[in-house]
C-alpha cells in the first residue's frame, strides 16, 4: 500500500510544542519590514541549501519550484556551521530594491519526522546496500530492505536500511519480527521504518535456509506481473518493488530469468527478494540432443488473438521403436519466427518438462529438402529498401512488381540484410495486414546458388 501510515502522526503534538512551534505556524512577526522588504504574510517552507558564498548563498524549495537568494544576516542560527545540503525552514518576502523575492528569517530544522509510537510488522526483504556518504545529503537514496505490517487490513511496505537496525552486529532473515519507528523525509514525503529492533526469529528449518526459487517473468502489467516457476507448473505473483534499488522497471520484462523467495502473505504465495539471474540459467526442460527429422502436421498461424494453448502447433516423426509418433511444439521451440507451413520437413530436439514430464518438439528448422520435396513456387528478387526496425521491400527480378517482407521472416540467425542482396522467398498473403502479400520463408542467394538457379 502506498497510502499515508497513520502510525506516524498518532500522538504528534509532540512535534507542535515549545520552540519548534514557531517553524510550523504562519507568522507575520519575523518577517522583515525594514525599507528594504515589502512584508507579505507566507507560510513557512522547507528548503535545502543550495550555494553559499562569502555573505550570501541560495536555498531551494523541496516541495515546489523555488530558488531563492539569501543574506548571511538572514540565518538566525550559526552561519559557520552551515552547509550546502543543509535542510532549512525559511519565510520569502520581496526585495522592494530589486523587486525579486528572497528568504528571510531562515532557521536551520530537521530533515524527517520520526513518530512515537512503536510498529510490529516482519522483514519483507533483508538490507544490503550501505548508504554513500558524501558532502550532500542522501536526498534520493532509498535503502534496499523493506518490513511490512498489516493495519486494519491493509498491508504496508516500508524500506529500511543497514542503519536503521538496532545494534551493528543484528542478523535478520526474511520472516522475522521487529518493531520499528515510522519516520518521512520531509523533502521527499517517503516513509521509513526507522530504529528497527528485532523482536524474536522464527525457528528456521533447512529448506527455509537453503531453497531459493528460480523461473521466468511470463507477464508484466504496470508494478505488478507473474513469474512462471522453474521447479512447478503454475506462476507466483510479485511486485516490482520487490527488486534491488539498481534494478530499473525498464528491466523488468517478460522473459527475464530471475531467482527469489516465497512468502505467504494473507494465504497467498507471493514471490519476494527477487534478483535477475543471467539467461539461460532457468531450464525448464531436459533436452535430448539427438536430432529428429520429422513433418509439420499443424503449424502455428499467425492470428489476431492469443491462443490459450501455448503449444498449438504438431509434428509426427518416426519413433525409435519404428511407429509414428506425434510431438507438439509452441513459439519458444522453433530456431526463428519465419513460417511454417503443412508438411515441412524440419529437424528438431526433444525436450521433457521437469515439471510435468511432457515431452515436446524444440529447436525446430526448416530443412533445404523441404523445399525441393514440395510444390512450393520460389521466387527470386533484390531489396531495394529497408525500415531499420521491421523489414523493407523486395523487387522481383523477373518483373517490376514489389513485396513487403519482415526481418523475422529471415531464415538465417544473427544475418544482416542489407539493400542490393539477392533473395529467394515465398510469396503468401498476411491475413494481420489486410490479406496483403508479403515475403515469408527468405534465404539469401548466394553468387553460387545464383548461378545454379540461372542455369536451370
Amino acid at each position: 500500500m502506498t497510502s499515508v501510515p497513520t502510525e506516524l502522526y498518532h500522538h504528534h503534538d509532540h512535534y507542535q510544542r515549545g520552540s519548534n512551534s514557531k517553524l510550523l505556524t504562519t507568522s507575520m512577526n519575523t518577517i522583515n519590514t525594514s525599507d528594504d522588504m515589502i512584508p507579505i504574510k507566507v507560510q513557512r517552507e522547507l528548503g535545502i541549501i543550495e550555494k553559499l558564498c562569502s555573505t550570501y548563498g541560495f536555498v531551494y524549495c523541496c516541495h515546489r519550484d523555488g530558488r531563492y537568494f539569501f543574506h548571511f544576516s538572514e540565518y538566525k542560527n550559526d552561519i559557520q556551521q552551515a552547509k550546502i545540503g543543509d535542510v532549512v525552514e525559511f519565510e520569502t518576502t520581496i526585495d522592494k530594491r530589486k523587486k525579486k523575492p528572497v528568504a528571510v528569517n531562515i532557521i536551520s530544522a530537521s530533515s524527517e519526522i520520526i513518530g512515537e509510537n512503536r510498529v510490529e510488522g516482519t522483514i519483507a526483504v533483508v538490507a544490503r546496500l550501505q548508504q554513500v556518504q558524501n558532502t550532500f545529503s542522501p536526498f534520493d537514496f532509498i535503502p534496499d530492505g523493506k518490513v511490512t505490517y498489516v493495519k486494519k487490513g491493509e498491508t504496508y511496505f516500508l524500506p529500511y536500511g543497514l542503519t536503521d537496525l538496532q545494534g551493528s552486529t543484528v542478523q535478520v532473515n526474511v520472516g522475522d519480527r521487529v518493531s520499528f519507528n515510522v519516520g518521512q523525509d520531509r523533502r521527499t514525503n517517503q516513509f521509513f521504518a526507522r530504529n528497527v529492533v528485532l523482536l524474536d526469529q522464527p525457528i528456521p528449518s533447512t529448506s527455509s535456509i537453503i531453497k531459493r526459487y528460480r523461473g521466468v517473468i511470463s507477464t508484466m502489467k504496470d508494478s505488478f506481473g507473474f513469474i512462471e516457476r522453474e521447479d512447478a507448473l503454475k506462476e507466483i505473483f510479485f511486485h516490482i518493488t520487490e527488486f534491488g534499488p539498481t534494478v530499473t522497471a525498464t528491466m523488468i520484462q517478460p522473459g527475464v530469468e530471475v531467482e527469489f523467495d516465497i512468502q505467504d502473505r494473507h494465504n497467498k504465495e507471493v514471490a519476494s527478494n527477487i534478483i535477475i539471474l543471467p539467461k539461460g540459467t532457468v531450464e525448464f526442460d531436459e533436452i535430448d540432443k539427438t536430432p529428429h527429422i520429422g513433418r509439420i502436421l499443424q503449424p502455428l498461424q499467425n492470428q489476431l488473438k492469443k491462443t490459450e494453448n501455448a503449444l498449438a502447433g504438431r509434428l509426427i516423426y518416426d519413433a525409435f521403436d519404428k511407429k509414428m509418433s506425434e510431438l507438439p511444439f509452441g513459439d519458444r521451440d522453433r530456431c526463428g519466427l519465419y513460417t511454417l507451413l503443412d508438411n515441412d520437413i524440419v529437424q528438431f530436439v526433444i525436450a521433457k518438462d521437469k515439471r510435468d514430464g511432457m515431452m515436446r518438439a524444440t529447436q525446430i528448422s526448416l530443412l533445404d529438402q523441404s523445399f525441393l520435396k514440395s510444390k512450393e513456387q520460389r521466387q527470386t528478387g533484390i531489396v531495394i529498401k529497408l525500415d531499420t526496425t521491421i523489414g523493407g521491400q523486395i523487387k522481383y527480378l523477373s518483373s517490376d512488381q514489389i513485396v513487403s517482407f519482415r526481418f523475422s521472416e529471415v531464415m538465417k540467425e544473427n544475418f544482416q540484410i542489407t539493400e542490393g542482396d539477392l533473395l529467394e522467398f515465398t510469396l503468401a498473403s498476411n491475413i494481420i495486414n489486410g490479406d496483403l502479400p508479403q515475403a515469408i520463408r527468405i534465404k539469401l542467394i548466394t553468387k553460387d546458388s545464383l548461378s545454379n538457379i540461372n542455369g536451370h
